[in-house]
């Protein structure tokens, strides 16, 4: 499932005119490679979910689902790869809706459910 998963991705990425590079077998070994490369290159290397600015990026999700919904809001169905979503959701709707108690994770790759509470 995860490769099919990946291999999705690269072919659309590729469609769109990048070239794809996998290395390692773990998110940390693709990262560590990314960095270096990024270094030797004079790039700047992005990360995906666990940087400040991306978290706050993507406060702006929890920002329209605030202001889309028409009624009290007492739950957030999230899906989690990195964390970097639901931490930026929560930490939006928790700041201007506290009262809102649970974020639902679900897990993307094996779909483990989790639940955040406060």
């Amino acid at each position: 499932m995860i490769f099919e998963f990946v291999l999705l991705q690269w072919q659309s990425v590729e469609r769109l005119g990048a070239t794809v590079v996998l290395v390692g077998d773990s998110y940390d070994e693709a990262q560590t490679y990314a960095k270096k490369r990024a270094k030797e290159e004079d790039r700047t290397f992005i990360p995906p979910f666990d940087h400040p600015d991306v978290i706050m990026g993507q406060g702006t999700v929890g920002m329209e689902i605030v202001r889309q919904m028409q009624g009290p809001l007492h739950a957030i169905f999230v899906p989690v790869g990195g964390g970097g979503l639901i931490a930026g959701i929560a930490a939006y709707v928790k700041r201007v809706n506290p009262e809102v108690s649970r974020f639902f994770l679900f897990y993307c790759f094996n779909f483990k459910r989790y639940v955040l509470k406060n």
